[in-house]
Parts: C-alpha cells; structure tokens; sequence
C-alpha cells in the first residue's frame, strides 16, 4: 500500500465532501491528532478506520487504497 498516495486520496475524499478533519475524528470517535496523522501521510488509518471512512465517504475500500504494482509470485 502506498501510504502518501492513500492519505492523499482520503484528503481529497474529505475535501470533496466538504468534511472538515474536526467532523472526521467525532463521527469516527478518535483523535483530531490521528486524523492529522492521516492527512500528512504519517499513518494509515485501522482497517476499522478504513472501513469507517468508506462508510463515511460512501465508498469502497478500493477507492481509498493506493496499492503499489509489485510482482509477489
């Protein structure tokens, strides 16, 4: 998973929605601080963070994911 890439996305799912990080942290009960951890694509949100954000943003899981083309076989 490319972090910067995915934190860049949930940033611009957020704007274009018009959700300010403040809303994000309260509908997800969490730090405004990890929100704007995301936001400086320091961290990645939880899988449960994740799937609250698509929930949030009406999206799939696959819309806020940046996934970096590697060959695992």
């Amino acid at each position: 998973i490319n972090t910067q890439a995915t934190c860049q996305k949930i940033e611009e799912l957020r704007k274009e929605r018009g959700i300010t990080p403040g809303e994000i942290s309260r509908k997800l009960n969490l730090s405004l601080q990890s929100v704007n951890q995301w936001q400086l694509g320091k961290n990645l949100p939880s899988l449960d963070n994740m799937l609250l954000l698509c929930k949030l943003f009406n999206v799939t899981i696959l819309d806020i994911l940046v996934i970096n083309d590697i060959d695992i076989w």
